[in-house]
């Protein structure tokens, strides 16, 4: 079994597929408005009180890069049936505890496009609108493994407010969490709680890519967005969050396209978000795979890049991140190599694949070993003894 073989020992990683699959149905019967019985429970937006819980529970977290189920996908998926945008890669993705991924375009058939693009940009390919099907987006990705999409994107918008809340009603039927947009600034900017395996695990979303008329207002839909650079107003977000859960992960559509290299603004917000409490934080836009860095007691994953996207370029170089939680601790960090063939994601060994993820990794003290298809991440002794930096505590 190619995904078997991963250092740390999650339970998830040697279920076999159907074992996990079946659990995956019986989390998805139970639903998120239920507690917790090792399936994904409430989402919870108020203060409560936190009960007891086995101190070292684990939980297997995997993270995708950007989701596009239209545009040629949406061909691709008509004429070959719904199995085929994750064919290749179903059995990992079913083996996390819990799947998130950035949604790149909204679930609907609203006809309208949004006045914030221009029509001559649209047609001049410089700027672009999505959309998938409802017919079956929801459910693939859903039968898929998803659990909590982010939706604060410069793409959720494409289709004005109907747009949106039609995506977000598709997500909530089959059982899954938007996070980052919602029908006013407050929904937009709440944080969502999942309870799993009796850890509360924390989610909250930003966009810094923000197109005219995305934002959120008092009493409009659209997405949670913010300046490019951290704010006292992120910060008191995110340690509120961490007061009243046991891990944070914030996510952040951010950077240049194109750029395997994050900006200066980039790296500012995930330290700022980390020294407020977040112990992930993964990065989405670049459509390019960025690297990876140990801060503090935090794992940053700066872009994941394109997962399944039918774009330009006929292959592109992606990965899935594996983090495996010990209780509140971040034990160990994992990437499956993968490329994005055609608009769909295949995990691979090719060694100029795994080259080109060392390299982003390199300038941030990153070494990997392999265990089976997966490489697993420690920080270099040079980044281990720099002040500030416990990256060598993050890994078993």
């Amino acid at each position: 079994m190619p995904y078997a073989g991963f250092m740390g020992g999650a339970r998830g990683v040697h279920m076999s597929a159907r074992a996990r699959s079946a659990a995956a149905l019986a989390a998805s019967l139970l639903g998120v408005m239920v507690g917790d019985a090792g399936g994904v429970a409430a989402v919870e937006q108020g203060t409560r009180a936190i009960s007891p819980r086995p101190r070292e529970a684990s939980v297997v977290l995997m993270f995708t890069g950007d989701n596009l189920l239209g545009a040629r996908m949406g061909e691709h998926i008509e004429r070959n049936g719904e199995q085929y945008p994750y064919e290749k890669v179903s059995a990992v993705l079913r083996s996390a505890d819990l799947l998130f991924g950035n949604l790149e375009c909204p679930i609907t058939d609203y006809p309208h496009v949004t006045p914030g693009k221009s029509t001559e940009a649209i047609e001049q390919a410089r700027d672009y609108v999505f959309k998938a099907s409802p017919k079956y987006a929801a459910r693939i990705l859903k039968t898929a493994g998803f659990d909590v999409l982010s939706l604060t994107n410069n793409h959720a918008m494409d289709y004005q407010a109907r747009g949106l809340i039609q995506t977000i009603e598709e997500l909530q039927r089959f059982n899954m969490i938007p996070v980052g947009a919602g029908r006013n600034a407050l929904e937009a900017a709440s944080a969502r709680i999942v309870t799993k395996n009796g850890l509360r695990i924390g989610f909250l979303a930003y966009s810094m890519i923000v197109p005219l008329r995305s934002a959120a207002g008092a009493s409009t839909a659209g997405i949670n967005a913010h300046r490019k650079g951290f704010s006292e107003a992120m910060a008191t977000a995110i340690s509120q969050l961490r007061a009243k859960t046991d891990v944070v992960i914030v996510s952040y559509h951010w950077g240049e396209e194109g750029g395997f290299t994050p900006l200066p603004y980039q790296r500012e917000v995930a330290k700022g978000a980390v020294e407020a409490g977040a112990q992930i934080v993964v990065g989405h836009h670049p459509h390019r795979i960025q690297g990876v860095e140990f801060y503090e007691d935090g794992v940053v994953f700066y872009s994941l890049g394109n997962f399944l996207f039918p774009g330009r370029s006929a292959l592109v170089e992606s990965f899935v991140a594996r983090v495996e939680l010990s209780g509140a601790r971040v034990a160990s960090v994992g990437l499956l190599p993968m490329w994005v063939r055609s608009g769909r994601p295949e995990p691979s060994t090719d060694p100029k694949l795994i080259r080109r993820i060392e390299q982003v990794c390199a300038p941030f003290g990153l070494r990997f070993s392999r265990a089976g298809e997966w490489l697993v991440a420690t920080a270099s002794r040079e980044v281990r003894e720099v002040g500030g930096h416990r990256a060598g505590s993050l890994v078993k």
